[in-house]
């Protein structure tokens, strides 16, 4: 007799979130490796001091130090940093009246100063080697800081002066000394030189926009393996590569078929069947006449239609009154977002006070394309032989994504011609695929200021991406891939929108320096930053719970 009895289906989707869950963190670390890994790399060429190089955000969970910068993974796999000298500074970490000690190593003197010949270059001096800000950490010489310079922005030597027992005494600093902020934690000092705000307009531009532009090559790089592994359509040929299970064409066909006629017209390529099965939108059925090892057979096939705006299909299956809907995609759909559910029926619409009934998709599909400005519908539905009515909005982001990407409805039978390998159309594709991740933004962006429709609610975080990430996962590799290519693709543009906390608003403020041949303000940068960075973390923690509730 069982003690234990496991239900299967229960584990395997246990198994299968811990999977998703991996991979989410696994995919969300490679872009954000690569976009912070780009910030680095030209930092380090540049010469800009970085203090930490961060994967994650929060606690520290792991870091070890290698040269003068810290690697570190950190607790929440979402986001991550390049801390440079300069984004903070020196001013901030010391005070006059405050009490430090020293601790001292010997340097040639020339050392001590930047792009300066000195005499006595190579003589030995006893200097500053940290300057310890705990009483926890005591070192050689203690006392009150009554002045210093530890910034250098003329290249002169660095030096602090302490009040010992009353008598005050001037010490130089090496350029690589260290602030010691307890046992365990330390951090080097950043003279002018060392930070971002003492290179060139191009080296802060290259540092900044490196982060973005990574992220577009890590995308174009899976876009061109989707690319090159999909091939590219043999459309000079009507043969039959594919079938979908479920769908009506795989009860009809088989896997090399050859379509010469649809319903009674003439069929030569695949761009005829396209070309007219697009011309059928909304039919319920359509003839096929095909040759099958040089025997020519017919055949009905069910149509399925799909709707990519509601984000609904009827999966070939149809009723005598309404329009039957096998499955609701999810609930960023706007069928989803209404409460419809699977096996509910469409019954009609109201136009104003007149109701009037479904009788075909192709109906719906005319009503849903008459008025682009149109917002919400009044709808009556069946649910469980329920008559129910509801007003829902009629766009949301991943309609208005699946639009952008030119998919708004269409008639499907269930099948895909053959492919062939080509190198460049699959370049091409890459190409196509990439610029279709790019404008998707742009598009729901315009939708979010010009439609109230469409609001933040519709915006999507990291538990959104997640929950996407666990329904491509579902499906082939090369799907999967090209969702992972528009992730990146849409991480690297939103991080280049002109908002100070973002790449994209220093890139602003180095262009207003290149026009107006001034700075801006370092207290004004840095509070704007402040400000638009909090305000984005208030979106983000809104946009999550959102996520959050919708995911379970």
């Amino acid at each position: 007799m069982n003690l234990f009895l496991i239900n299967t289906n229960v584990f395997t989707d246990i198994l299968f979130w811990v999977y998703a869950l991996i991979m989410f963190i696994v995919v969300l670390g490679v872009i954000i490796l690569l976009h912070e890994g780009g910030h680095f790399f030209f930092a380090k060429k540049a010469g800009i001091l970085c203090h930490e190089f961060s994967i994650g955000m929060g606690p520290v969970v792991k870091s070890k130090k290698k040269g003068e910068t810290s690697y570190s993974i950190r607790a929440i796999p979402v986001g991550g940093f390049v801390s440079m000298a300069g984004e903070d500074t020196n001013e901030m970490m010391l005070q006059a009246g405050q009490t430090v000690s020293l601790a001292f190593k010997e340097v040639n003197y020339g050392s001590l100063f930047f792009n300066k010949e000195v005499e006595g270059n190579e003589t030995l001096c006893n200097v500053v080697s940290e300057i310890s800000l705990t009483d926890k950490v005591v070192k050689e010489v203690s006392g009150t800081v009554k002045e210093y310079d530890l910034y250098s922005e003329n290249g002169d030597a660095m030096y602090i002066v302490l009040d010992i027992n009353g008598r005050e005494e001037k010490f130089l600093v090496a350029r690589d000394a260290y602030y010691v902020l307890s046992q365990k934690q330390s951090i080097q000092m950043a003279p002018y030189e060392r930070c971002y705000e003492s290179k060139t307009k191009l080296q802060r531009f290259l540092t900044v926009f490196a982060g973005p532009f990574m992220n577009f090559v890590l995308a174009f790089f899976i876009f061109l393996v989707v690319g090159l592994a999909s091939g590219v359509p043999n459309t000079e040929s009507s043969e039959i590569g594919g079938l979908t299970e479920g769908y009506g064409a795989a009860s009809v066909l088989q896997v090399g078929d050859v379509i010469t006629k649809l319903n009674d017209t003439e069929i030569n390529s695949w761009t005829d069947i396209s070309t007219y099965l697009n011309s059928q939108l909304g039919a319920e059925e359509v003839s096929v006449t095909f040759e099958r090892n040089g025997e020519t057979k017919t055949g009905v096939i069910k149509t399925t239609n799909v709707s990519y705006r509601l984000g609904v299909t009827n999966k070939g299956e149809y009723v005598e009154n309404g329009l039957k809907v096998y499955m609701v995609f999810d609930n960023n759909y706007v069928a989803g977002k209404a409460g419809l559910q699977n096996g509910d029926i469409l019954l009609g619409y109201y136009n104003k006070d007149t109701y009037i009934p479904f009788t075909s998709w192709k109906e719906l599909y005319d009503l849903l394309d008459s008025d682009p400005n149109m917002a919400s519908l009044k709808i009556k539905y069946s649910h469980d032989g329920v008559e129910k009515e509801t007003t829902s909005e009629v766009w949301t982001e991943r309609s208005i994504n699946e639009i952008a990407n030119g998919i708004n409805a269409n008639t499907q039978i269930g099948i895909s011609g053959t492919t062939r390998f080509d190198f460049f159309g699959g370049i091409g594709n890459a190409f196509v695929l990439f610029w279709n991740s790019i404008t998707t933004v742009f598009v729901t962006l315009g939708a979010l200021f010009s439609n109230s429709q469409i609001t933040i609610n519709e915006l999507s975080g990291p538990v959104g991406i997640f929950a996407v990430i666990k329904q491509y996962l579902a499906t082939d590799p090369i799907t999967f891939l090209s969702f992972v290519g528009l992730i990146s693709a849409n991480i690297g543009l939103v991080n280049l929108l002109p908002l100070p906390a973002l790449d994209g608003g220093r890139i602003v403020f180095i262009g207003y320096e290149l026009i107006t041949k001034k700075k801006v303000n370092k207290k004004v940068e840095t509070t704007l930053i402040n400000i638009v960075f909090w305000l984005v973390m208030i979106l983000f923690v809104y946009i999550t719970f959102k996520d959050i509730i919708r995911l379970f």
